[in-house]
């Protein structure tokens, strides 16, 4: 049984340029390719997207200063695009449930503070796949906080032991310099060190509306949650055909990202 928690950038499956922006074309693939990957291979999945150009778009308004009614907005922006995803699943086959991400998470100064898997273990156990997302979420010191997809989808592969990490992206994994000046430019193993290196010189692409720290937020929460761990993380191109069924069903693809921490 393969056991996958998988990240869907919020820039893939939504135009970051365009308010409220869904690229439907893209999610419709993309759901196809998840049937396809559990109707062929034992894969015990988790999912967990960004907020692209709805939560991010939202968010970005308030220049980060949350209050109640900001709130409410940021969630209602993401609860509408999670339905959207879990909509294309279930159109496709795929057995998918959304559950709330600020039912599920308590920080503590933006950090992660409490978490309640039994929620999603349960959703595992009746063969439904859970559906999660960046959001806003409690905080116990400041109120409220946004929680970024990047922390929860490596967070969940830590603490529930899954071996597999993957985020699907726009580009082809982590590259040495943005605008990369060549395919060489390509990082196909990311150990430790160059990670450190990478996320200390800022030398990562942020996405134009961005408020959970794009590129260099993925880097620096793998490092955090998965050092030390048995986990295969992955970075790949998501807007590539076939590409996230050949990753979820263990298949080679030419461009990807390994990082080994």
């Amino acid at each position: 049984m393969r056991r996958v928690v998988l990240k869907i950038g919020g820039s893939v499956i939504t135009d970051k340029s365009k308010p409220f922006t869904l690229r439907k074309h893209v999610l419709n693939r993309i759901a196809s390719e998840i049937a396809k990957a559990i109707a062929e291979t034992k894969i015990r999945l988790i999912l967990v997207h960004g907020g692209g150009s709805f939560g991010h778009f939202v968010a970005s308004r308030f220049k980060n200063k949350l209050t109640t009614t900001s709130c409410i907005e940021i969630h209602e922006a993401m609860e509408r695009l999670n339905r959207k995803v879990v909509s294309y699943l279930l159109k496709h086959g795929v057995k998918a449930i959304p559950i709330d991400t600020i039912s599920l998470f308590v920080l503590k100064r933006k950090r992660v503070f409490k978490v309640f898997l039994e929620p999603i273990v349960n959703a595992l156990n009746n063969d439904l796949v859970p559906v999660l997302y960046g959001n806003v979420v409690f905080d116990v010191a400041e109120g409220f906080s946004i929680l970024s997809g990047d922390t929860i989808a490596p967070c969940l592969a830590s603490k529930l032991e899954f071996e597999n990490l993957f985020y699907a992206i726009d580009v082809d994994g982590v590259y040495k310099r943005y605008p990369p000046r060549s395919d060489n430019d390509l990082l196909e193993v990311l150990d430790l060190a160059m990670l450190n290196r990478i996320v200390h010189e800022a030398n990562v692409r942020v996405g134009k509306i961005d408020v959970t720290g794009g590129m260099a937020n993925k880097l620096i929460e793998i490092a955090k949650w998965i050092k030390g761990k048995k986990v295969k993380v992955i970075l790949f191109n998501a807007l590539k055909k076939n590409h996230v069924y050949m990753v979820l069903t263990g298949k080679d693809i030419s461009r990807k990202t390994i990082v080994k921490v």
